[in-house]
């Protein structure tokens, strides 16, 4: 028997999210499924913007676009022309700026911006003057959306909605619901408004629906949960998520499930009734096309463990073929440009560029860097918008490398011009490949080709918050296409045909690999008592672990040497690190350690953008890695056969771990026979 994924009939991948029995995709991390029968990793995200460089870019759970721009709802509002290479601008210094803070929301309508600010409406009447309309609405969330069939801008808070005509006069008619809901997200869908709500004393939420603009709804349909977090149009209907981590759609008459979540099948409690602050945000749900994209918050709201192994946050994509699957997570990875390099900073003979003062002051040899002429004469012997890796040579002079490999031996590419007088390098400062646990909510947007560089950004734009060395940081990240990432994907549990079945061998099958891309391939036959570890709680630092050099992290026990006990840890575990420096991160122990209250752990792979005292989280499972591969062991066949010794079980379960760039991997095929047969 042989088992091959996904099935030669239909070459179709499903997650169905119910358990590990089911579907023939358990988990995904940083996961493509645009294009039929194939898994491709995603690209990486990169933080265009954070906290780090204006403070009041704080918590920012709505964004949206316009023919302007892309606007972020902070504490302050903030704009960027062009994601992946204009600046970001703080509002603040407009006439009459919004000041929203969290919760408030933004909208593109009648050719202007409008955002909401506590109990005003403002739209940008000028290039940098903001007019209030008075809504008159007290403190909580507020949410807008366009209907465009009246062509009116409708805004909902607390449990009234009002309507708002392109005079920006205010319409008397007022639609109030039952006191004990709250209106959480608004969409209009043809000649219907429909409007999400949240039940104030945990009962049932429902959808209102409203046919004209008027004092009462014309239904109201119950949800099996207190609260709707978003709903949006989905075809000639809408769709909807909740707080049971159901995504819903609308049927005229009640709602057909789609998708579930992992969170709805899970004892743990995902969102908490007691706490007005969302999962998911009004804005971080967004239809494109045939699939919907979800910036979820996949922490747990009060119970532990805080962090789910098999339900990674960021950004999850609702494919109808496919199921929910986690597509992005979001990172701290920094990008950066520098400034101009004139044609007399390259030096031909020695093949080494001189940089500005403070430009690759926090770059290390082996940073990913694109080169882009500006404009006039390509730099002979680089390309434009390919990637290349730092050879760090001083604080202001650098070579490049065509390879991480190759910078790391100091291998340089050869220079054989000096480019062009306007030439800049884009530089990614890695922090990491995606953070699978990360806290609060977040937004996301679809970029047009006006507000997004194509060679440097995909389509997507969304926000997070890192929990970054102890310190909470906002970004507002986007995906480039052309620096490496990394993610993976979990099988079911394969079970055997009878009793107890040998398990001999693994086949992957996968598009060429380049110089640096690799496929990892772990695997599990035995469910390990206590496994996985992860007792992440952010609160009291528990499973915190820092970093003491690039192979080596310590973590402090705890003194009744139980809350941080790694004693069932054993040589050859995964450490999986799920959030701060080095998420994303897959790597084995090689070595532990305990010794005056501290663990020292080493493992057998460098994360070489690690420093000394940087911290992170991070989970242990008992997967044990069963091969890599590469371009080199492949030997151009384009497939991959591994013999697996001694693997007799009633199952066997596999990790594939995808690295690089555009990495696309076509079938999995696993040998088995039985090994106890049944009589």
């Amino acid at each position: 028997m042989t088992y091959i994924i996904p099935s030669q009939t239909d070459k179709k991948f499903t997650q169905t999210n119910r358990g590990d029995l089911s579907g023939n995709i358990f988990v995904t991390k940083n996961i493509n499924f645009d294009q039929e029968g194939y898994i491709k990793l995603s690209h990486a995200a990169v933080t265009q913007y954070s906290e780090d460089n204006d403070a009041a870019f704080d918590t920012t759970d709505a964004l949206f676009t316009s023919d302007d721009g892309v606007w972020f709802i902070s504490d302050e509002l903030f704009r960027v022309a062009q994601i992946g290479v204009s600046d970001f601008t703080n509002r603040s210094a407009d006439t009459n700026s919004p000041s929203p803070g969290v919760e408030e929301d933004g909208i593109y309508f009648n050719d202007t911006e409008v955002v909401t600010d506590g109990s005003v409406v403002k739209y940008l009447s000028s290039a940098s003057t903001w007019t209030s309309v008075s809504v008159s609405f007290g403190s909580g969330a507020k949410v807008l959306t366009v209907w465009h069939n009246a062509n009116t801008l409708v805004t909902g808070n607390n449990n009234t909605v009002k309507f708002i005509n392109t005079s920006w006069a205010i319409n008397g008619t007022v639609l109030t619901l039952p006191t004990e809901f709250k209106v959480t997200s608004l969409v209009a869908n043809g000649d219907a408004l429909y409007i999400a709500t949240r039940h104030k004393g945990n009962g049932k939420a429902q959808l209102f629906v409203l046919n004209s603009i008027k004092t009462t709804y014309d239904g109201a349909y119950p949800i099996g949960s207190f609260e709707i977090f978003s709903i949006k149009s989905f075809g000639s209907s809408i769709i909807a998520l909740t707080s049971l981590g159901q995504l819903l759609r609308f049927n005229g008459g009640g709602f057909d499930e789609l998708a579930v979540l992992p969170s709805y099948i899970k004892d743990s409690e995902w969102a908490d009734s007691q706490n007005d602050y969302s999962k998911l945000s009004n804005r971080g749900l967004i239809v494109d096309g045939d699939v919907a994209y979800l910036a979820l918050d996949s922490s747990n709201e009060s119970s532990r463990p805080k962090y789910d192994n098999y339900f990674p946050g960021g950004i999850h994509c609702y494919d109808p073929k496919v199921g929910i699957y986690n597509r992005i997570t979001p990172s701290f990875t920094k990008f950066k440009q520098t400034a101009t390099i004139a044609t007399g900073s390259v030096n031909t003979t020695t093949d080494v560029i001189t940089v500005a003062s403070g430009d690759f002051t926090n770059a290390i040899t082996g940073t990913p860097i694109v080169y882009k002429r500006v404009s006039g004469t390509v730099l002979a012997g680089l390309r434009e918008n390919t990637l290349y890796y730092v050879i760090k040579l001083s604080a202001t002079t650098i070579a490049l490398a065509t390879t991480q490999a190759n910078a790391i031996a100091g291998t340089r590419v050869d220079l054989t011009g000096t480019g062009d007088s306007s030439q800049v390098f884009y530089l990614f400062l890695v922090n990491d490949y995606g953070w699978s646990y990360s806290d609060n909510r977040s937004a996301i947007g679809i970029l047009t080709s006006t507000t997004t560089d194509m060679e440097v950004s995909d389509r997507l734009v969304f926000t997070a918050e890192l929990f970054n060395n102890s310190v909470d940081r906002t970004v507002a990240n986007y995906l480039n296409p052309l620096i490496p990432n990394r993610g993976y994907f979990l099988t079911p549990r394969l079970s055997s045909s009878s009793i107890e079945d040998v398990y001999d061998c693994c086949l992957i099958k996968y598009k060429p690999l380049k110089e640096e891309d690799s496929l990892v391939i772990k695997y599990r036959t035995t469910d390990k008592i206590g496994f996985p570890v992860n007792l992440i709680d952010e609160n009291t630092d528990n499973w915190q672990a820092t970093w003491s050099n690039t192979t080596t992290f310590t973590v402090v026990a705890n003194t009744d040497g139980t809350t941080r006990d790694l004693s069932m840890v054993s040589v050859g575990d995964e450490i999986e690190i799920v959030s701060g420096k080095g998420a994303g991160t897959l790597t084995h122990v090689t070595a532990i350690a305990l010794s005056t209250g501290t663990w020292t752990v080493t493992v057998d792979e460098a994360f070489i953008f690690a420093v000394a005292a940087d911290k992170f989280y991070f989970v242990v499972d008992n997967w044990k890695k069963l091969a890599t591969v590469t371009k080199a062991n492949s030997l151009g066949k384009n497939y991959y056969r591994q013999v697996i010794d001694d693997a007799k079980s009633k199952f066997i379960q596999f990790k594939v771990e995808l690295r690089g760039v555009d990495v696309v991997i076509e079938e999995m095929q696993v040998g088995n026979a039985t090994h106890i047969p049944l009589n």
